[in-house]
């Protein structure tokens, strides 16, 4: 939910579908006298597999706003690693 918050920025995340549908799956897998989960780490699975999602999706956003200019030129490929063209005549 804390890697939730981050990402979703405008209004209460409390109203967003990916929200609900997590509190929604959480409460359908809950263990308890009568009932228990077909295998017993498949929520934790889940959720790790949302966790790791959210994080590539900030992480991905971070480096886009870092690199993302789009193509370069091939001279501001050679100058970015610390080459030269030759000059054209």
């Amino acid at each position: 939910m804390r890697q939730l918050r981050r990402v979703h920025k405008h209004g209460s995340v409390r109203k967003t579908p990916m929200y609900s549908y997590i509190f929604e799956q959480y409460r359908a897998h809950q263990v308890t006298g009568s009932k228990h989960c077909k295998q017993q780490h498949e929520l934790q699975h889940i959720g790790q597999t949302y966790l790791c999602l959210l994080q590539s999706n900030t992480k991905q956003q971070e480096l886009a706003s870092l690199y993302g200019r789009g193509e370069r030129s091939v001279k501001d490929s050679a100058r970015l690693v610390g080459l030269q063209l030759p000059e054209e005549k």
